[in-house]
């Protein structure tokens, strides 16, 4: 039997949130994360746990899983965040929540070059392949 400890849990990202619930892709990066638990002060309930379709009990690091999240705190729950069972949230990951359209959206990133483009700084019309 897992024991009942605190649980931290990094959300990658809200699937759907709407009054009073919301379902969202989680990490867990701290403790055990066990159903009926309370987060961020008793204001969010983890009400279920599924990975792969299966539900389960409980879940530890650094798994992840997808939950459903019960309590007037659903309102303000944000992806790269991470919840605890400690109380209010205590940290961000990366600064606020922002929606990357392409990986060269991403900060610290170069550009994205298409897949015909460039291969291994040359042209890829200029590879000449051994059955050519």
């Amino acid at each position: 039997m897992i024991p009942v400890t605190r649980g931290e849990l990094h959300i990658i990202g809200v699937e759907s949130a709407d009054t009073g619930a919301a379902v969202c892709v989680v990490r867990c990066v701290g403790g055990v994360a066990r159903t009926g638990q309370a987060y961020e002060a008793g204001s969010l309930v983890l009400d279920r746990i599924e990975k792969y379709g299966h539900g389960l009990d409980a879940v530890d690091p650094p798994r992840s899983a997808k939950v459903r999240l019960l309590g007037e705190g659903v309102a303000r729950i944000l992806a790269r965040t991470v919840i605890s069972t400690d109380g209010p949230r205590r940290s961000t990951f990366g600064g606020p929540p922002e929606p990357w359209r392409a990986a060269e959206d991403a900060p610290g990133r170069g550009s994205v070059r298409a897949a015909g483009e460039v291969a291994f700084g040359r042209p890829a019309a200029a590879w000449k392949w051994s059955g050519q």
